[in-house]
């Protein structure tokens, strides 16, 4: 049960080829990045908030987005993306809140 020279050879050529092309694909990495469109895309976690025991509110910028994360214990979580609120109706809110602080009777 020993192994030939022709299978150890087989074996180390197998090796090299997948040695040679982790090393064509690392470098280039960045080309294949921006081809892919991942390059520029950052996540970074500004903030948290603990909002009950089990229950924590997370506010991500993602690519210049700002997205809400609620995540509870059993893992379940929601998504929110904040300029949705602001393009739909924060600015309409203030406006409607602005004529109720008028009274009718001006």
């Amino acid at each position: 049960m020993t192994p030939d020279l022709t299978s150890v050879w087989i074996v180390l050529a197998f090796l090299g080829a997948l040695i040679a092309l982790r090393q064509l694909v690392v470098s280039k990495a960045s080309a294949i990045k921006s081809k892919l469109g991942v390059g520029d895309r950052k996540i970074s976690l500004l903030d948290t908030y603990k909002l009950e025991r089990s229950t924590n509110l997370l506010l991500f910028d993602i690519g210049g987005k700002h997205v809400v994360v609620l995540h509870g214990a059993r893992g379940q979580s929601g998504l929110l993306e904040l300029s949705d609120l602001t393009e739909q109706g924060i600015a309409g809110v203030a406006a409607d809140e602005a004529k109720l602080m008028v009274s009718p009777d001006e």
